[in-house]
């Protein structure tokens, strides 16, 4: 197999949907194909959270703009070889690449970010569609999506999928005692964390808790943050900030369900894991969900249908979601999404 780099920008920073992503995803296409080569910014510390099993090399400064847009593609242009671009941007002046696109949310909800994302993005999309050898995206939601907008060929787009977080049954403590339902993410407007804390507020549980578990809470919405800093005063809503894998994983296993009430997503991770680790799983009603969960999941349009179904699955004891494991499973799979990696370079 010829040598393939990979972006490695996402090792310095804070593990999320995309950064779960690219690093899964590399995880196993490493074990079919070992040479792969993570390139990393030098100036930096790398996220212990990924321990890649490949061979990571550091070149130039500190992660950012100069560093993705100008030392790394000279350091891969020495090289010569394929560069794997996993989480939106890549080097516009660097051709040989691949680029993964996982949505378009700052086109069909430019409110829900700052300015300078928005324009940045806005601008830098189309240069790196056109410079890319190919593109990849997560679902064939976003495929349609990009196709659509920027009038992409069947041809030019493939889909490799996220998976299921890989369960294991945990032997960290359950960070909260008390059955609880849960919600994975950040406090990206489009997550509509707002929606779920206001239904969950409105049902006036007694039994089930909350816990908010993502990335620090922080947002260039000042508005939004305070109105999720109310809800902290709520001794049946835990905050839990960051979790590391394995408190992750003992969170899905010990949940009643599993909330994922967002807006817009290109694939909505937090379904696929909450279903491969046999969570009931309550998520908004938009194209993506219905795509990965099929029938294995409870839907709602508006936050009084969402309060009904707190108030159902509260007054039941947590039961294991077979079929939604068994169908997730089926489809998804961090090793099948390998072996589509696998089959795409080979065709570049």
């Amino acid at each position: 197999m010829s040598p393939v780099l990979v972006n490695g920008k996402f090792l310095t920073q804070k593990m999320s949907g995309v950064q779960r992503y690219a690093s899964e995803l590399i995880r196993h296409y490493a074990a079919i194909n070992p040479d792969v080569t993570l390139v990393a910014p030098a100036e930096g510390q790398l996220n212990s959270l990924y321990n890649m099993p490949c061979n990571i090399i550091t070149t130039g400064s500190k992660a950012g703009l100069l560093w993705e847009q100008w030392q790394l593609p000279r350091f891969a242009a020495k090289q010569q070889q394929l560069l794997l671009n996993l989480c939106n941007v890549a080097p516009v002046m660097y051709k040989n690449k691949i680029t993964c696109i996982h949505d378009i949310a700052f086109i069909r909800y430019p409110q829900f970010f700052s300015k300078a994302f928005y324009y940045y993005y806005k601008s830098m999309m189309p240069l790196i569609i056109r410079s890319s050898k190919h593109i990849i995206t997560v679902s064939e939601f976003s495929k349609a999506e990009l196709m659509d907008y920027y009038k992409l060929r069947d041809e030019q787009i493939s889909v490799i999928p996220n998976a299921g977080f890989p369960m294991v049954q945990s032997v960290a403590a359950p960070m909260v005692q008390a059955p609880y339902f849960l919600f994975v993410g950040s406090v990206d407007p489009r997550k509509n964390l707002l929606l779920l804390l206001q239904a969950y507020s409105a049902a006036q549980l007694t039994q089930t808790q909350l816990v908010i578990a993502g990335a620090a809470y922080k947002s260039f919405n000042p508005e939004l943050l305070q109105q999720l800093e109310q809800f902290k005063a709520n001794p049946m809503i835990h905050f839990a900030g960051a979790v590391t894998n394995e408190e992750l994983a003992s969170l899905y296993q010990h949940a009643k369900a599993v909330i994922v009430p967002s807006l817009y997503e290109g694939f909505g991770l937090p379904v696929a894991e909450g279903l491969s680790a046999g969570c009931q799983v309550i998520a908004s009603d938009i194209p993506i969900f219905r795509e990965v969960a099929g029938e294995h999941a409870f839907y709602f349009k508006d936050k009084q249908t969402l309060t009904s179904l707190l108030l159902l699955l509260d007054k039941q004891d947590k039961r294991l979601n077979e079929s939604g494991r068994d169908y997730v499973l089926a489809r998804y799979s961090w090793k099948q999404s390998a072996a589509l990696l696998k089959k795409t370079v080979e065709h570049i």
